[in-house]
């Protein structure tokens, strides 16, 4: 449950909370990847900003934007949180895509170069 997400995080205590999860739309036609932060998060806005760059660029997927949102996970967890929503299952390029092991692979690659460069701006240049 979500509830159980945050609580763990709380009780955890990371610097950032990420989370990954694929999206949905009525029709076929939406593709791409979005992130979403809390309003007024300086920093989850930043570290969205690096990941999703990287994310779009690895996979060539859409960039459909770094935005704000109340989502229950963003208000209740205390550390900085993004939520990533990488690409659309209901598009049927985008869960092509999902389904293969190397674009998951470069996915998660992509999310780490994000990770760094919020980390370690000047050794990323």
């Amino acid at each position: 449950a979500l509830s159980d997400r945050a609580s763990i995080s709380n009780e955890e205590k990371p610097d950032f909370f990420i989370s990954i999860l694929q999206n949905s739309f009525a029709g076929p036609g939406v593709s791409g990847t979005e992130i979403y932060h809390f309003r007024g998060d300086r920093d989850s806005e930043k570290m969205s900003k690096l990941i999703i760059e990287e994310v779009c660029n690895a996979i060539e997927s859409k960039n459909r934007g770094v935005r704000t949102a109340e989502f229950y996970l963003l208000r209740q967890v205390r550390a900085s949180a993004i939520i990533l929503q990488l690409l659309y299952i209901t598009n049927p390029k985008d869960a092509e895509k999902l389904k293969e092991p190397a674009i998951r692979k470069k996915t998660a690659e992509a999310i780490h170069r994000g990770i760094l460069k919020y980390y370690c701006p000047m050794e990323q240049q």
